[in-house]
């Protein structure tokens, strides 16, 4: 789109140069109105006759004095006769002495209240502004013989052009594919010399989507609004140009903030170095600051595409560092995150293509340390939502007393157990996850002040359910369970829970309760109570979010140990009823043989 704006800004370069031209042939006569209007028409039909289009404007305005020259009411239709073209006032501010020596020396050139209108319907069809790509193509690819022909046919004419300032105020592209409309618009567009390097301004520059289709979060809550389709960003920027050619550009960024309003993206301020050519894009000293957070890198690498040279999109981020507040890319991104206000840092270094991304030594911490984190993962099939996957490995995770409790209270989620985490004290992680289409798996080994836990749970998304395993090898169950009578535990255990809103919300109307709502069932080698010790019972915990009722078994050869126990509170295990029970076998009468 950058490159058609281009081109569409030159036909109203080529209607200046033409004038200008013919300003230079007859200098002593532009003073007058009838000369002026006769050399705008014949300009008008020069332009009109290379383009195969109408081209239009309504006065020009000669001052030899104050050396400036006005174009007003410019315009140039499309072949549908659309207004692809609109320019409000062009102007030209020149020094006439270097005419004398044909060069074009433009101290200031203004263009105030342009309009450009770009469409292509469908894919299939023609888009409006191809016209106009044709003709400048055509200008590029006449044969070697024509163009030194036409070279020595102008030699007389030729005029060096040199332009010190561009201004360009109140801008708007619109552009539609019939899919989806883009618009851009800026305030004032400022392009001057500077006191070492040209200086660019950039004021109110707003850039809009719409496919015309409701926001991807519609009647999805969880969804951040973030919405490609649906942009409405507003920025200002300057920058200073340290280099400028048709292939290069050095350009150091020393203020930039953006905010797209409809997602809540708020980039308070981007400064950085940057080198543009046609292969790629560096970017020196990159810092992002948010409301509360803050990145900084030092190098950015971004590979161009190129379907001609067979070049995919890529880049590299060797290092990453910074403070983040992820409440700040709750809206947009995540909502689940709106109150998460613990401060953390930030290292790791990111690579990554069009369709995936790697990261690399990735370190987060709380800032008073009681909370760290090492890992490596990516995030691979971008482009298709079905197939996205994301894999972390965890190596380690560690968590002192009362930190992950700080950790999970900044979610808005109903919160069972939480006095048992927190008598697990110190506790550590190693393990991956992996999240794919509506399915969130995890997977490791937790390792606690009362044992450690190996286990896998998976999280259902389209049936709703949360189910998994757990073992363990020695685990202190009274200590955690603020049950005094139950000593260490080795079991496998296998369990579901029901995380569906609706269903929950259903049985929580009929019975009430706080408990979860599912099923446990476990496989137990050795349990301790008060001072007797169970081999190889089993166990099944039932609860309809009111009531847990569960169920201990102790098979033995002649007699069968029984345990019935419920509650209805996970914060008081104490007052858990247990009622024991003996189960008698009965004896098994001796086949005799006839």
């Amino acid at each position: 789109m950058k490159r058609i704006v281009v081109w569409i800004v030159k036909v109203a370069a080529v209607v200046s140069v033409i004038f200008l031209m013919l300003v230079v042939a007859v200098f002593f006569l532009v003073q007058t109105d009838s000369v002026q209007q006769r050399l705008l028409n014949h300009a008008t039909d020069l332009l009109s006759e290379e383009l195969q289009t109408k081209v239009g404007i309504d006065r020009i305005s000669v001052s030899l004095n104050d050396r400036d020259v006005r174009l007003y009411g410019l315009t140039v239709e499309d072949l549908q006769q659309r207004k692809m073209l609109q320019v409000e006032e062009l102007g030209l501010r020149m020094k006439l002495r270097p005419l004398l020596h044909r060069r074009l020396q433009v101290t200031e050139a203004r263009m105030k209240g342009a309009e450009v209108l770009l469409c292509k319907p469908s894919p299939d069809s023609v888009a409006n502004y191809q016209f106009v790509v044709d003709y400048f193509k055509n200008q590029k690819g006449k044969t070697a013989k024509t163009a030194r022909a036409d070279t020595v046919a102008r030699q007389s004419k030729q005029i060096t052009f040199d332009i010190s300032r561009l201004k360009l105020e109140r801008i708007a592209v619109s552009y539609s594919n019939g899919k989806l409309d883009r618009r851009l618009r800026a305030a004032v567009i400022d392009l001057y010399d500077g006191h070492d390097c040209r200086q660019l301004d950039i004021d109110s520059l707003c850039y809009i989507t719409d496919n015309h289709q409701p926001r991807r979060n519609f009647g999805k809550p969880k969804r951040g609004f973030f919405d490609a389709k649906h942009l409405n960003v507003v920025a200002r920027m300057h920058l200073q140009l340290e280099h400028l050619s048709k292939d290069s550009v050095v350009a150091l960024i020393t203020e930039c903030s953006a905010e797209d309003i409809g997602s809540g993206i708020d980039v308070r301020s981007l400064t950085g170095k940057v080198t543009v050519n046609k292969q790629m894009v560096r970017v020196d000293s990159l810092t992002v600051r948010l409301p509360s957070t803050q990145l900084d890198m030092k190098h950015v690498n971004l590979q161009l595409p190129s379907k001609k040279e067979d070049r995919r999109l890529s880049f590299s981020i060797p290092e990453v560092t910074g403070t983040v507040l992820l409440q700040d890319i709750a809206h947009p991104f995540a909502p689940v995150l709106k109150h998460f206000k613990v401060p953390l840092t930030l290292q790791t270094k990111v690579i990554g293509t069009d369709d995936a991304l790697y990261f690399q030594n990735v370190k987060v911490a709380t800032t008073d340390k009681r909370l760290t984190i090492k890992a490596s993962g990516n995030i691979t099939h971008l482009k298709d939502k079905h197939r996205l996957g994301v894999h972390f490995d965890v190596h380690p995770l560690k968590a002192r007393k009362g930190k992950a409790k700080q950790i999970i209270d900044q979610f808005v989620v109903k919160k069972f157990m939480m006095k048992q985490l927190d008598r697990l004290g110190d506790i550590s992680y190693v393990g991956h996850f992996d999240v794919r289409w509506k399915e969130e798996t995890f997977v490791g080994n937790l390792g606690t002040e009362a044992g450690a836990i190996d286990f896998q749970f998976t999280l259902d998304e389209a049936n709703k359910y949360l189910k998994g395993k757990v073992r363990t090898l020695s685990f202190e169950l009274g200590q955690v369970m603020d049950m005094n009578d139950f000593g260490r535990i080795i079991c496998d255990a296998d369990f579901m829970f029901d995380i569906s809103k609706p269903r929950t919300a259903k049985m929580r109307r009929l019975k009430g309760g706080k408990l979860p709502i599912g099923q446990v069932s476990a496989d137990i080698a050795e349990a301790n109570y008060k001072k007797l010790k169970f081999r190889v019972m089993t166990a099944d915990i039932n609860s309809d979010g009111a009531l847990a009722e569960g169920r201990i078994v102790d098979k033995g050869k002649f007699v069968d140990l029984l345990c019935k126990f419920s509650f209805t509170n996970t914060n008081e295990m104490k007052k858990t009823k247990i009622v024991p029970g003996i189960k008698f076998h009965k004896k098994e009468k001796k086949k005799h043989a006839k």
